[in-house]
């Protein structure tokens, strides 16, 4: 007896002899031995299973597996040669590139795996721009990242061994809100969230981000540090700058505790009402400022281990997987 099938409008070969079938029972007609050719999880799993012959779709064996067509799409696409995004396309999407990562580390398609990570960490394991606000820089980079977005790359990094994407991913989850951050999101049907040691780790980063925003705010614009001693123009330039403090305190008080340590005094407005020493003074602070919060986000590098990890779920992005248990 065969089975109706809602047929995958992205992968389906009429002459594959094996069907993937999502949990949504989404179907996906692809070829045995090109899978086995690329995972040893396929390979076993095809030499071991016992497909039921009740199940079989046009005379062709079906494989239910426990991932979402959400998933499965953008792997099996770039593996039947359907679309190389990860060759091609010069902007990506970040679900499909999360999608391809999470699944080739599951299936054990180490090649396909490392690629997409490589992508991701040269976006997210570099130092930004010292001129360019932070989330600028991640929502016009190829993948166009937002800060949601860390929660998938916190959760990546984790399962695939990637520190180096979690100074930047952490301090991304650092723009989120508290209930956000303690409750996750809805994105794709599926819940979203951090593990609780994680939630707890960018609670305190949060507070000591605002504490380095706050110091920043100080040491840049405090004429009296060393300003005088190379001013031209005093009786011009130290009002500006107390003015400029002024002008912050009551226009914009968030901003001297704001999250955004990295970015929050890079484009001063103050340049033109200063003489050139005191101009390029103020740029030297902002970079040597930029340096030490960035050092700073160096703490979030450290592995994160969390009680609850060993068999708990994670939700990467409209994802739920086992974490490390597949």
């Amino acid at each position: 007896m065969s089975v109706s099938l809602e047929q995958s409008g992205d992968v389906w070969f009429p002459d594959g002899n094996i069907i993937l079938l999502s949990v949504e029972k989404i179907a996906f007609r692809v070829f045995k031995g090109f899978l086995a050719q690329h995972s040893p999880v396929f390979r076993d799993m095809f030499a071991i299973a016992q497909l039921d012959k009740a199940t079989a779709f046009d005379e062709c064996p079906v494989l239910l597996l426990s991932d979402s067509a959400f998933n499965l799409s953008p792997l099996l696409r770039l593996l039947t040669g359907v679309h190389d995004f990860l060759q091609t396309e010069k902007s990506l999407q970040f679900s499909g590139l999360a999608s391809v990562i999470l699944l080739s580390h599951k299936y054990q398609m180490e090649r396909i795996r490392d690629r997409a990570l490589q992508l991701l960490e040269d976006i997210m394991a570099v130092e930004p721009p010292q001129d360019q606000d932070v989330k600028e820089y991640l929502a016009f980079s190829s993948l166009s990242i937002m800060p949601e977005d860390a929660f998938a790359i916190v959760n990546l990094a984790s399962l695939t061994g990637r520190n180096s994407l979690l100074p930047m991913a952490f301090y991304m989850c650092c723009f989120l809100s508290p209930v956000t951050l303690i409750h996750g999101f809805i994105r794709s049907g599926f819940l979203c969230k951090l593990q609780p040691g994680d939630v707890v780790r960018c609670f305190s980063g949060k507070s000591q981000l605002a504490n380095a925003c706050a110091i920043s705010f100080l040491k840049i614009y405090d004429y009296n540090l060393d300003m005088q001693a190379v001013c031209s123009t005093p009786s011009k330039c130290r009002p500006s700058f107390h003015g400029h403090i002024r002008k912050i305190t009551k226009y914009s008080p968030k901003e001297i505790t704001s999250c955004n340590a990295l970015s929050a005094w890079a484009a001063c407005d103050i340049h033109e009402d200063i003489c050139d020493q005191c101009s390029l003074t103020l740029s030297d602070r902002v970079k040597a400022t930029h340096s030490e919060v960035e050092e700073f986000t160096q703490i979030f590098r450290a592995r994160h281990q969390m009680a609850d990890s060993k068999g708990s779920m994670t939700n990467i992005k409209g994802f739920a997987c086992p974490k490390f248990v597949f």
